[in-house]
């Protein structure tokens, strides 16, 4: 289950919810060359600044796999403890010193199943996650790799591994990402265009520009409720029967300190 630009999902989920991504064609060109590294049977590391959308692309990725028939463990790690994620992730225990064959084990049943497991990772691992990402990406059946890491790599990329630099967004990135967050939850029209471009040139990432976002709806709401839909800004003005819709609006694009 996704909850807004989180990412948080099911395990080994089926699809995404339709509307969540948003490319352009520079991000484009990395989900399909990495897609197409993961079919070749070699690891992809997404790199790129904060605020680039690095989370929400190895998503796509994921999601693009899965389409493709590729089994996918999608493990909410950040820079946590990997192997506790990892088997949180399928259900199983993560204490004990038989963590690593039990996530083996599961991938391997997978593997079985449908062919190389995709190990999508959410948020940038540290060293000992990369460390078992590496362990994973060595395990052959057959002469054929059983886990092919897919992950968020700050630093540089290890040898094993495939690179896809993504670049930062422009300033018509942002904006045209936050206006796609708001027609994907139902309300591209509640942020006039001015204030859009407002935003768009004061944030520092995908992040950072949905977050203001949010905060300016906030402001329009509030103001919509203390001065009944009126105000000096032309065209910053949020009809009465709007605000039962942006509530809703700021519960789907998830809290504040998401970052996509």
């Amino acid at each position: 289950m996704w909850r807004g630009l989180g990412l948080t999902r099911d395990p080994f989920a089926a699809a995404a919810d339709g509307g969540l991504f948003w490319e352009t064609p520079e991000r484009e060109a990395v989900r399909r060359g990495a897609v197409e590294t993961l079919q070749t049977g070699r690891p992809v590391a997404v790199t790129g600044p904060g605020g680039s959308g690095r989370d929400t692309l190895v998503a796509s990725i994921a999601d693009d796999a899965l389409a493709r028939g590729m089994p996918v463990l999608w493990v909410p790690v950040g820079e946590g403890d990997f192997l506790a994620a990892a088997l949180e992730a399928i259900g199983a225990a993560s204490e004990g010193d038989d963590r690593a064959a039990l996530l083996c084990e599961a991938i391997l049943e997978r593997f079985q199943r449908a062919g190389p497991v995709v190990v999508a990772v959410e948020g940038a691992p540290g060293a000992e996650g990369v460390a078992e990402l590496a362990f994973l990406a060595g395990l052959r059946v057959a002469g054929h790799p059983l886990a092919l890491p897919l992950w968020v790599q700050e630093g540089p990329v290890p040898a094993w591994a495939e690179e896809e630099p993504l670049p930062p967004p422009s300033r018509e990135d942002l904006r045209e990402f936050v206006f796609h967050r708001l027609a994907a939850c139902g309300g591209p029209d509640l942020l006039p265009p001015a204030v859009l471009d407002a935003l768009a040139s004061r944030a520092e990432g995908l992040g950072h520009a949905l977050a203001l976002g949010r905060r300016e709806l906030r402001r329009l709401a509030f103001r919509a409720r203390v001065e009944e839909g009126t105000g000096p800004d032309a065209g910053a003005v949020l009809p009465a029967d709007a605000l039962d819709e942006v509530e809703d609006l700021l519960s789907a694009l998830g809290p504040d300190d998401a970052e996509p």
